[in-house]
């Protein structure tokens, strides 16, 4: 649950920087493509977490999908 719970903190994290500060982009789809990126082009961007206690997570890889 609190795996769920942080990777969705971040998620929504990076989504409301990339949605709020950022027109939409017309960017050309890579897996390599950082968070902002990722969601200007209309991607889905994921991270892969790790979370080892309450209190420490460690984000373990991260990608850009084309579709969700």
């Amino acid at each position: 649950m609190t795996r769920k719970l942080l990777a969705s903190a971040v998620a929504l994290l990076c989504v409301g920087t990339a949605t709020a500060n950022y027109p939409a982009a017309t960017i050309p789809f890579d897996t390599t493509l950082d968070c902002t990126s990722c969601i200007r082009g209309g991607y889905d961007f994921c991270l892969r977490v790790n979370v080892d206690t309450v209190t420490k997570a460690t984000v373990t890889s991260w990608d850009c999908n084309k579709d969700a």
